[in-house]
């Protein structure tokens, strides 16, 4: 999580203090880690709750981080539509921001290696080992954590839905990364001669319309070992036709609606193959 937080940091700090060519290609190398990072915050609250509590963790975490978002790109649209701001300062509001962010994870409770040993002695992996083979030390459970990875991968792959949901994640995150590359530039084409774009309210849109649809998830008990790849299916072809609609369409409205609908079942699905 500390890395996740320095990342942004110094990813925020080459786009508002810096301006050559290689420290922007360090700080895109950060935003990159800071998007790799993602999977640490949510193994740090897996680490602090109990299983019972995971789906409902983790889609409330992710409904928040979502609505966190939304306030944020109206903020920014509203500063940009009034002139009150302009992207630089906006980027050095990011940068002061994830200075404060770095204090406040200093005061989160910590996760203690001896309460993963005792998650240890309750699963079923390790009921027949004796209590002598366990970690005793901060070292001996590295060691001990290290030794398993192997084990722990076979364990875990070997299971199909896992192994569907995981390469449905890895092949969503890329695309959806993809698309986060280039769809300012897209807007951008249609837009010559706009001083007032709009963007801030689609990002803004498709975080709210995100928001609504974890929690309706959450809501719901759905058995995603019948429906899942019903969904995947469904959900996937949706996706795809409206990244061909946005690529293609000539007006940024039916863009930004594209986009929203986009992101949205994107969020969506990474929260139920979580």
């Amino acid at each position: 999580m500390y890395i996740e937080i320095l990342g942004q940091i110094f990813y925020r700090f080459t786009l508002s203090f810096t301006s050559s060519l290689f420290s922007q290609q360090l700080g895109q190398t950060m935003g990159g880690l800071v998007r790799a990072s993602d999977l640490a915050f949510f193994s740090y609250i897996y680490g602090v709750l109990e299983k019972d509590q995971y789906k409902r963790f983790t889609s409330w975490t992710r409904a928040g981080t979502m609505a966190g978002r939304t306030g944020a790109y109206l903020f920014s649209q509203i500063l940009i539509l009034t002139h009150w701001s302009d992207y630089h300062t906006m980027n050095k509001m990011a940068f002061y921001i994830a200075s404060t962010a770095l204090l406040v994870c200093f005061f989160l409770p910590r996760i203690r290696w001896k309460t993963m040993v005792e998650r240890i002695h309750q699963t079923k992996a390790t009921t027949s080992t004796s209590t002598s083979s366990q970690p005793k030390s901060y070292s001996e459970y590295v060691s001990y954590r290290i030794r398993r990875l192997h084990s722990h991968f076979k364990q875990i792959y070997s299971n199909p839905r896992i192994r569907k949901w995981s390469f449905y994640w890895a092949m969503t995150t890329c695309m959806s990364l993809q698309v986060s590359l280039y769809y300012q530039t897209l807007f951008g084409i249609v837009q010559i001669g706009d001083d007032t774009p709009l963007n801030g309210f689609a990002d803004a849109g498709y975080t709210f319309v995100s928001v609504i649809l974890i929690l309706i998830m959450n809501w719901y008990s759905i058995n995603w070992d019948k429906w899942g790849e019903l969904a995947l299916v469904v959900i996937s072809t949706l996706s795809a036709g409206f990244l061909v609609i946005f690529s293609q369409a000539q007006n940024a409205y039916p863009m930004y609606a594209c986009y929203i609908a986009y992101e949205a079942f994107y969020q969506l699905m990474i929260t139920i193959s979580q």
